[in-house]
């Protein structure tokens, strides 16, 4: 007799944590909490010769007038469907959120510390474990080498975001970089003053919501052709 209710409370807290049934798994609930009292109550009531039919029993407290093992059974693989539904729906939400985090800091890294040389909002994006893996530097100071390498180039450097694809921990990020030749020079090369426009493509792993490896290219044969070098892989022999 009280298999029915304990079934029915299992699919209703079931169907509640389910986007699209929390009304049905409402009904359900109501169901398993009032329906056997109810069924008390109404056979409670005086009379003599008080008999409950069927009908009132399958009204008032559906299933708690009585259910078999194969219903049990089978109520109870429902509401692992739907629990099982409900987890995977999480787990994917929870998936977005991270991947929406970490575009938003490789954003940020690139917009504020790139674009505008603020290093102030980049505090607390880099693991102590960060390493990138173009130039070799480690740990938060690594990673403000990232901005500031380029920036000592181009003192006017202006960053636009082209693109990002965020996959699990690994966010791709599509920049198209301009700015004037008349800082440190590129490469081993003096400075030009030419104002130049290039392309990079940086990939950020993150670990925990902290950055931990950057990578990446820049598109450094069309800068040296802009600037008027030659493109070499090795400085000239003085």
């Amino acid at each position: 007799l009280w298999l029915g209710p304990a079934t029915t409370l299992l699919l209703a807290l079931s169907g509640l944590l389910t986007e699209g049934k929390r009304r049905l798994g409402a009904v359900l609930l109501g169901l398993a909490v009032f329906g056997q009292p109810l069924v008390f109550a109404v056979g409670a009531l005086p009379g003599e010769g008080f008999y409950l039919s069927g009908a009132t029993v399958l009204l008032l407290g559906w299933p708690s007038g009585g259910i078999n093992l194969p219903e049990v059974a089978l109520f109870v693989l429902v509401a692992l469907l739907l629990l099982g539904g409900a987890r995977q729906r999480t787990l994917v939400r929870l998936r977005e959120d991270i991947a929406r985090e970490n575009r938003e800091k490789a954003r940020r890294l690139y917009e504020e510390g790139l674009g505008r040389g603020n290093l102030a909002a980049l505090k607390g994006i880099a693991a102590r474990e960060f390493v990138d893996l173009r130039r070799g530097g480690r740990g938060e100071r690594g990673m403000e080498r990232v901005v500031l390498k380029l920036r000592e180039s181009f003192p006017d450097l202006v960053v636009s975001v082209e693109g990002q694809e965020a996959e699990r921990d690994l966010v791709r990020t599509r920049l198209t970089l301009s700015g004037t030749d008349r800082g440190a020079g590129v490469m081993w090369y003096p400075p030009t003053g030419r104002r130049v426009a290039f392309s990079a493509a940086f990939e950020d792993r993150f670990s925990g919501g902290r950055l931990v490896e950057h990578s990446g290219s820049t598109d450094t044969e069309g800068l040296l052709r802009q600037l008027g070098h030659p493109e070499e892989d090795e400085p000239p022999v003085r």
